[in-house]
């Protein structure tokens, strides 16, 4: 699935194509994502100019004046831009016409969601209005994250990885930063000292922002926007390495099932 820094890359791939542009004509093949907004309500942005794309969290956020189109990749979604005359893809869900070309929109697994509010509204919708801090931004305190922590008896890797905790941090980047904080994924949160889980905070931004750096995760079908894969696969040191040694101490790293998910960690380097 696309994490934060796969969406992110996308932004940054898309944003100087897009703003700046004229929406046209809306179209779609007739087939329905998870959350879809209607043809009469995408009908109405024509004649908008975009002004802004932004994120949040895994939201693509697409300004228009006074109107907001949200977009989320899902598990499998492409977000790109051709010119008029490229032909329909498979999988093709929806077009958005602009000033010069298509903004379009394919996803084979149809898990993606396509939704328009105003902007007045978008601070109190409910895709958006319990989702945690930003860990890329400065907003994002030790004192905060230290505080959720303590508050929960979870595991440490199931909270980190709810977006009311934080948000973006999947399980690949969770796994890895756990990893590099040598912290057992199993822990009780309210049970790790602070020291440690402020060297966990660090280790999660660290780790994002390698990513953002190599434009995102190979893992599972990745493409950003501008048709490039991510790299950042190459580098993982426990995601998709179960029973393969561990890179700092050699013995075969485990494979768990944690909240639902699979964890890979290495029982002597993760206490």
């Amino acid at each position: 699935m696309p994490e934060l820094p796969e969406v992110e890359t996308c932004r940054r791939a898309l944003e100087p194509v897009l703003v700046g542009q004229e929406i046209g004509h809306y179209k779609h093949s007739g087939k329905r994502l998870r959350e879809q907004a209607t043809s009469p309500q995408m009908a109405e942005l024509a004649g908008l100019t975009i002004c802004a794309l932004e994120r949040r969290a895994k939201y693509l956020i697409l300004r228009a004046q006074e109107e907001v189109i949200l977009v989320h990749l899902g598990m499998t979604g492409q977000l790109f831009v051709s010119d008029h005359s490229v032909p329909w893809l498979d999988h093709e869900h929806w077009r958005l016409e602009l000033s010069e070309g298509w903004l379009r929109y394919r996803d084979p697994r149809r898990f993606g969601m396509l939704i328009r509010c105003s902007a007045a509204e978008l601070g109190s919708h409910p895709r958006i209005k319990d989702l945690g801090p930003e860990p890329l931004h400065a907003s994002w305190t030790d004192e905060d994250f230290i505080a959720a922590c303590k508050r929960s008896q979870r595991p440490i890797k199931t909270l980190i990885m709810d977006a009311t905790t934080v948000v973006g941090v999947g399980n690949i980047y969770a796994a890895e930063a756990l990893f590099a904080a040598g912290i057992d994924p199993r822990r009780r949160a309210s049970a790790i000292a602070p020291r440690r889980l402020k060297r966990l905070k660090l280790e999660i931004i660290r780790v994002l922002n390698r990513a953002l750096d190599s434009g995102g995760s190979t893992v599972r079908n990745f493409v950003s926007s501008d048709g490039a894969p991510g790299y950042f696969a190459q580098q993982l040191a426990v995601y998709g390495r179960e029973h393969k040694a561990c890179r700092t101490c050699d013995r075969p790293l485990s494979l768990i099932r944690l909240g639902g998910r699979s964890t890979v960690f290495c029982r002597r380097c993760q206490r």
